[in-house]
């Protein structure tokens, strides 16, 4: 188990794939967009623009009355003339005027929310709201049922005495715009938005689009009955993308991104049996238990470049494909320290004496006295050996990456990731197994090289928090699972050829 936090992540711009346009030519232009659609779409554009002036207007009016309170004369036939001037019937401006005045009233509601229903109140309706939305989504209310349960939970806004007063203010605003509207006496005319000021519409293909091989015969179309102008817009782009985008333009970059991280971690280790097989005997430590060794914050061990592969790290480099699924490599730089200082129960042979803690010395020079393995195994005694992967218990892992996406900002300048791992891989470690042995009762045994001893598995989960899409920090809980492990090891002193046929191994 793992607990881990991470550092740094990148986009490669030469690696992942970007959208680049031209402008068509006239001939691919009057195919994809005739002459008619785009008198249509020029027309299309000048009432998304009245709209766009209408909405600016409506908001401008509120803030105006929202500070004031009111509205004078001119303001509201300066309105009433900017309608008449776009072209609006008076059953037309009658409606702008109804939704003016629905908003005007909703703003007043908002201003003095908390009169109206107390912060209490408040969440009991968004909870009872929810949950008659959540049964009528799940068939269990009909469509009128469901009209009904909110018109008894508006019940108690409507009776509230700050709605009644907003309600005279609304009755009132409305009735100003309907009086000064009767007057046909005008103010000076406003700027009207011409269809001539509009310049010529251009088509933009991908740089690579294929006229021969465009596949989709039918040119743009705008149908206008009866689909607002936004509605409209977006289905022009729907159609633009089809049109435009060829069998070769469709297919998506292989790589979404690339990243890597390095941390430091905490490792938990569970208690196993350790072999020893040697030229005086086998044995056996059973239940072993093992620590890690983390070292010690301080600025040169953690920052000083020559001293970063000394604690516990964590390094890997990853790639994600889409916004599921990816692929990382990985280091995982643990640490495993043998506790010698517990009672262990010990089976098997070893025809030769071992060094152990002396429990009852007399003097400085018997603070460790040599004993029989058999003394040291009755006596669950291991303070003799020493066993460690204090160099690194090295983990090389490929695995498969699932992310899910729990939070993000607007413009993604910050996410919550949740992420999910499985793989396998290679155990390096650089083992280091000594006993008492000589005269002068000195540590003696093998600090091997790095080598490939096993192979394990292993499964994570992380939280990443990311920074404007190139920082992330995250913490990760790891399980690590060992196959197999073996590692030579030289208990005292022997010829070479007694040296290279003893072997250690721990499952």
């Amino acid at each position: 188990m793992k607990l881990l936090l991470i550092s740094l992540y990148f986009l490669p711009a030469t690696i992942l794939a970007q959208e680049n346009y031209r402008e068509a030519t006239l001939e691919e232009k009057q195919i994809i967009l005739p002459t008619e659609e785009q008198k249509k779409m020029k027309e299309l554009g000048v009432e998304a623009s009245k709209e766009t002036e209408r909405n600016i207007m409506n908001k401008a009016l509120l803030r105006q009355v929202m500070v004031s309170g009111k509205l004078d004369d001119v303001q509201i036939k300066s309105y009433i003339q900017k309608l008449t001037d776009q072209g609006l019937n008076q059953e037309q401006i009658k409606a702008e005027i109804e939704n003016l005045s629905n908003n005007y009233f909703a703003e007043l509601q908002l201003k003095n929310l908390e009169k109206v229903l107390t912060p209490e109140k408040q969440k009991q309706y968004e909870t009872k709201f929810a949950q008659l939305q959540t049964r009528y989504e799940e068939g269990k209310l009909s469509h009128e049922e469901l009209d009904k349960g909110i018109s008894l939970l508006d019940a108690e806004i409507s009776q509230s005495s700050v709605t009644k007063e907003n309600e005279v203010k609304l009755a009132e605003f409305k009735q100003s715009f309907l009086t000064v509207g009767q007057d046909n006496t005008f103010v000076k005319k406003p700027y009207v938005l011409d269809p001539k000021h509009f310049g010529p519409i251009k088509v933009m293909v991908p740089l690579d689009f294929d006229l021969k091989k465009f596949k989709n015969q039918d040119p743009l179309c705008l149908e206008q009955a009866g689909i607002s102008h936004g509605s409209q817009l977006d289905q022009l782009n729907e159609q633009m993308k089809s049109i435009t985008i060829d069998g070769d333009n469709n297919k998506k970059p292989f790589i979404k991104e690339i990243y890597f991280a390095w941390g430091y971690n905490r490792n938990y280790h569970s208690n196993t049996d350790v072999k020893f097989t040697t030229a005086d005997g086998t044995f056996t430590v059973h239940n072993t238990v093992g620590k890690d060794r983390p070292s010690p914050f301080g600025l040169n061990e953690y920052f000083n470049p020559s001293n970063l592969s000394i604690p516990q790290y964590n390094m890997e480099i990853g790639v994600m494909f889409n916004e599921k699924w990816g692929l990382e490599a990985k280091q995982d730089h643990m640490k495993l320290v043998f506790d010698n200082s517990r009672p262990y129960e010990i089976t098997g042979d070893y025809n030769r004496q071992v060094v152990v803690t002396n429990e009852h010395p007399t003097s400085e020079w018997d603070q460790q006295i040599p004993v029989d393995f058999s003394v040291a195994k009755a006596n669950k005694d291991a303070t003799w050996l020493n066993f460690e992967h204090s160099d690194g218990y090295n983990y090389v892992s490929l695995g498969a990456v699932y992310n899910q996406r729990l939070y993000q900002t607007k413009k993604e300048k910050f996410k919550i990731d949740s992420r999910f791992g499985a793989g396998a891989g290679l155990m390096i470690p650089k083992t280091k197994v000594m006993m008492h042995q000589d005269r002068q009762w000195n540590w003696e045994g093998l600090d091997n090289k790095f080598h490939i001893a096993g192979g394990g598995v292993h499964a994570e989960a992380k939280l990443r928090f990311t920074f404007w899409n190139s920082i992330f920090l995250q913490a990760a809980a790891y399980r690590f699972d060992s196959i197999h492990g073996t590692d030579r090891i030289c208990p005292h002193l022997q010829t070479q050829k007694e040296k290279d046929s003893q072997r250690m191994t721990s499952g």
